[in-house]
């Protein structure tokens, strides 16, 4: 980490420094932790840190075949039809980005990125697509860490997330239609270079059935080995591409992808590992202080009064805090384990749900989040117009579904 802070941007090395900083001030001073306890703290989100660094991995086999050929050839087929151009764009990162993370939005972006399309279509059709991957896939922070603190198993969950994640899929390409209207053509540009009509169904089917395959094996696994989801997830983000290249053959492609990886990784984190285990030491101390116990009955005595006010308190604090410059990796962990879902008498998939939902939320809203950034600079617009002014209303809509999916949670989990 000490490595990585002179590589990091200016705002994540003060807040990475202020959190180790304060962090090992609690341990010493209201702890009365050791130098060798406080620092252990900075393990504490390491499993989610491996997960990231690691996940980019799956994407050397997409990258090296011939997967996205079809997928880009519709894309060119429906150009000119915004409706149909939404949903396929939406569609296509709804089935990457669960495996291969903001690493999708890149790839995508980098297709798109001369094909003269309009920038809010692509901005609300990128965050509707990647925002999915959000609430259900293992291979995103926001699942799999709030699943590892609460001690629940990915098979309890994911049907949860994946009914939530239609939902988002179905809602973003509403609201685009019903704000885009009548259907006008985007380009007075004949489609060239599509030599055979492509349909839709069968490239979702072929991703679908992939996906499908990949986290059922998770699944299994987790059953079998009793592993955390983290580690397996993490395991296989080495052996697929290890196996693809055996398979395949191409050696030469795969030390490309695999420098081109090393590069990406040596250069390109050193902000992620600052801010994501700076967290851990802050919220490792958090936790074995006296904070903890006021933050635990601040948060008993909320969800007493109404556990409709204890979802709306969660979900606002994370977002306000995200909005301010602080990540979801800071605010959610410090929450989470606070939260005693026996006492508040919910199941823990329940509060699981709330957290995932306002982790999602504040993704699109905050402006140092990987994918906003992202997003941003490949339409060329401030933050503040795609999360705001394009996706703004996504993201309210999403929210009241996301606090009625809550209550049907709760009912069925009483």
């Amino acid at each position: 980490m000490i490595v990585a802070i002179p590589s990091s941007k200016a705002m994540t090395k003060v807040m990475g420094i202020s959190l180790l900083v304060i962090g090992m001030g609690i341990s010493f001073f209201m702890n009365g932790a050791s130098l060798i306890e406080s620092v252990q703290g900075v393990q504490l989100n390491l499993p989610l840190l491996i997960l990231i660094l690691l996940a980019p991995l799956l994407s050397i086999p997409l990258r090296s075949g011939t997967l996205l050929d079809d997928p880009m050839a519709y894309i060119e087929q429906v150009k000119d039809k915004p409706r149909q151009l939404f949903l396929g764009i939406s569609s296509f990162l709804t089935l990457l980005a669960p495996v291969l993370n903001v690493g999708s939005v890149r790839i995508l972006a980098d297709l798109m990125k001369d094909r003269n399309l309009s920038g809010e279509l692509l901005g609300r059709s990128y965050f509707t697509g990647f925002s999915t991957a959000m609430v259900w896939s293992p291979y995103f922070g926001s699942v799999a860490l709030v699943l590892y603190y609460l001690n629940i198993p990915y098979s309890e969950y994911f049907i949860i997330g994946l009914l939530f994640a239609a939902a988002q899929l179905l809602t973003g390409n509403l609201l685009f239609a019903m704000k885009n209207g009548v259907e006008k053509p985007l380009s007075t540009e004949k489609n060239k270079g599509v030599e055979k009509e492509i349909h839709i169904l069968p490239l979702v089917l072929k991703f679908v059935f992939s996906l499908g395959i990949l986290i059922s094996a998770l699944i299994l696994l987790e059953q079998l080995t009793k592993l955390s989801m983290l580690v397996l997830v993490s395991m296989l983000a080495i052996i697929i591409p290890a196996i693809w290249m055996a398979l395949a053959g191409k050696w030469k492609s795969f030390i490309n992808q695999v420098i081109l990886y090393k590069n990406q990784v040596t250069g390109g984190t050193g902000s992620e590992m600052v801010l994501f285990l700076s967290a851990g030491v802050f919220g490792s101390a958090i936790s074995n202080s006296s904070i903890s116990v006021w933050i635990k009955d601040f948060l008993l005595i909320i969800s007493e009064g109404s556990f409709f006010f204890f979802v709306l308190f969660i979900v606002f604090t994370i977002m306000f805090f995200a909005l301010i410059g602080f990540h979801q990796i800071i605010t959610v962990p410090l929450l989470v384990m606070q939260v005693d879902p026996g006492a508040i008498g919910v199941d823990p998939v329940v509060i699981a749900f709330v957290f995932i939902l306002a982790w999602f939320m504040s993704a699109i809203i905050s402006p140092i989040n990987a994918v906003t950034i992202l997003i941003s600079n490949a339409v060329s617009k401030k933050f503040f117009t795609v999360g705001f002014r394009w996706n703004g209303l996504y993201v309210l809509t999403m929210f009241l579904i996301g606090c009625v999916f809550i209550y049907a949670l709760k009912l069925i989990y009483q």
